[in-house]
């Protein structure tokens, strides 16, 4: 069986004629996907989807390793990769890997929604290795892998935008019709302005529904009071989310479900009519009514611009957090307990809270806050196949302490200031996306320019 692990990465590629790049992009996805579904390195597969990411939007061809090297996120080990490539045509990486029975098999397997490598290492040890075995066994799927398997080549195919405008065209005039007060955008490369998505991400809101728990205390008169009796029993959210998708399941819009819980549904769609046939991929998420702009924002991405923007001003695009005038002149956004601490006190014994509070948070890890400070500032080196961020290590943790000073958390859940005790207080209110680049001091970038 002859099989490339980049036939995988088909969905997530956004293919382009204007792309002079396109044959290093499809093998570092296929190396990428190679590195998640068998070797189980996910820091490898971020350094090559993001290379490939870098090198889909260069727009000239790259002509050696050496050149990619000066892009931001291409390392020396990828570099080489390239110059095999163009010496030589193909990669002996990668010819090894396509020898691998057990590799080639792990990537059939995979192909499926809802199987990840353990699955498909479980799948080959029984036997199955092949997508035609797999469907001689469906005992042993689950509901999801089932319809993964059943979908599967119309999950592969990509969304074009034209599409996805209909699909989006059709969902907001169903959920206006369901109750007017819920909003819904979708968000992901769509709204980026791509030319083709993978699926369909759709953020929903009511304001019935709130961080607070509004909706649960019963306030206001929504979908979410009539939902079917399938819904009884569920939470507030439950019953609102679960009333969006009976409704989109009564014109067979929806046509399966994948998971749904009480804030989030995966599931499979396809429109009425005659012109689109092929199924697609559908997830919708509500969000509490007072996070919906940071949501949107946040599932807008792209995933790189979302750790520029929490990153902080050494970045290329010089982020600034820093403490100022709120938007619309409001007035500045003091911190009543005074500055927070240095990253110098942040180490002292006296910080134990605030370290603490960032190891497990991820912001900074054990060893970097016990790290010594160096007498000689050393050559800065990029690792190898680097990480998926694209600053050096230093630079990084740089980052990360300046953003703690200044005094505040940005994710989708809302933008809030950081007390000295490395607590989150309560979300600032924003009324807009826009708004919470203007609180960050942040120049605002419409949707399609954050492809980076």
């Amino acid at each position: 069986m002859t099989y490339h692990f980049s036939e995988m990465s088909k969905r997530k590629l956004q293919p382009s004629a204007s792309n002079p790049n396109q044959d290093y992009c499809e093998f570092l996805l296929e190396l990428a996907e190679f590195e998640k579904n068998v070797s189980r390195n996910i820091y490898k597969h971020n350094a090559y989807r993001k290379a490939a990411s870098v090198l889909s939007h260069h727009p000239e061809r790259i002509t050696s390793g050496e050149q990619a090297r000066q892009l931001a996120g291409v390392g020396r080990k990828i570099a080489d990769k390239i110059d095999e490539f163009l010496q030589t045509g193909h990669l002996r990486k990668l010819d090894k890997i396509r020898a691998s029975d057990v590799a080639v098999a792990t990537a059939e397997l995979s192909r499926v929604s809802g199987i990840g490598p353990a699955k498909a290492r479980q799948l080959i040890d029984g036997g199955v290795r092949t997508l035609e075995e797999l469907r001689a066994r469906p005992e042993l799927l689950n509901r999801h892998q089932t319809l993964g398997l059943r979908y599967v080549t119309e999950f592969e195919s990509r969304i074009p935008r034209q599409e996805v405008a209909a699909i989006e065209r059709h969902v907001l005039q169903r959920v206006a019709e369901l109750d007017g007060r819920y909003r819904a955008t979708v968000c992901g490369s769509y709204r980026r302005g791509a030319e083709s998505s993978g699926d369909v991400d759709l953020l929903i809101t009511h304001p019935d529904y709130t961080s607070d728990g509004g909706a649960e205390t019963g306030r206001g008169r929504s979908a979410a009071g009539s939902a079917t009796a399938r819904g009884r029993g569920r939470s507030a959210g439950g019953r609102l989310l679960g009333a969006v998708v009976d409704h989109l399941s009564q014109d067979g819009f929806v046509t399966d479900t994948l998971s749904q819980g009480d804030s989030k549904f995966m599931g499979v769609c396809r429109l009425p009519g005659d012109q689109y046939t092929t199924h697609r991929r559908l997830d919708i998420r509500l969000v509490p009514h007072d996070q919906y702009h940071c949501a949107v924002l946040y599932f807008t991405g792209s995933d790189e611009f979302n750790r520029k923007s929490r990153m902080s001003p050494a970045s290329v695009e010089r982020i600034s957090l820093s403490v100022g005038k709120g938007p619309h002149g409001r007035g500045p956004r003091t911190r009543p307990w005074g500055p927070l601490p240095t990253l110098r006190e942040i180490l002292s014994t006296e910080a134990g809270l605030i370290r603490d509070f960032l190891v497990e948070t991820g912001q900074v890890t054990r060893d970097d806050m016990l790290k010594k400070k160096k007498k000689k500032k050393k050559k800065k080196h990029r690792p190898e196949d680097a990480t998926e961020s694209v600053f050096s290590e230093d630079e990084s943790e740089q980052m990360r302490a300046h953003a703690l000073e200044q005094g505040f958390t940005l994710n989708e859940y809302g933008l809030r200031p950081l007390g000295t005790t490395g607590v989150a207080g309560e979300p600032v209110p924003v009324s807009s996306e826009r708004e919470v680049f203007e609180y960050l001091q942040y120049p605002y970038r419409p949707p399609e320019q954050r492809n980076l």
